[in-house]
């Protein structure tokens, strides 16, 4: 194989890696539970958070789904982040959020931000205060 297949080989193999919002589901992304809050002030302290970190794409309070990106920086990758908010209805005893993020480009670079911790952590302390 010529050196330049090597390398269209190579590209094609580290794009692969990057994700789309479309690859954005719940399941395996980090997870809060909250019980002393309903759902209206959890959606607007969820969407007060995304809209701190992210531009956001598609948001639905029916379905309690916040589709976000978060550009690269010089000390981050660019990431499609989806929060997830369960069950999305009023009047339950608990809600599970769930932040899922993946990387929109490969880099070997930069070290992705714990987009998931953090995210959980400001709605936290937006629920606190």
């Amino acid at each position: 194989m010529s050196h330049c297949a090597r390398t269209i080989v190579l590209l094609l193999v580290l794009l692969s890696g990057c994700a789309s919002m479309s690859d954005l589901k719940p399941g395996d992304g980090r997870k809060l539970t909250i019980r002393d809050h309903d759902y209206p002030v959890i959606w607007r302290a969820a969407l007060f958070v995304a809209e701190e970190h992210f531009d956001i794409h598609e948001q639905d309070i029916a379905t309690g789904v916040i589709l976000a990106y978060r550009e690269a920086s010089f000390v981050d990758v660019p990431a499609w982040i989806g929060i997830y908010i369960t069950p999305p209805v009023p009047g339950a005893a608990e809600y599970i959020v769930e932040v899922v993020r993946r990387k929109a480009a490969f880099t070997i670079f930069v070290q992705p931000q714990p987009w998931e911790r953090k995210v959980l952590r400001d709605l936290a302390l937006s629920l606190e205060g």
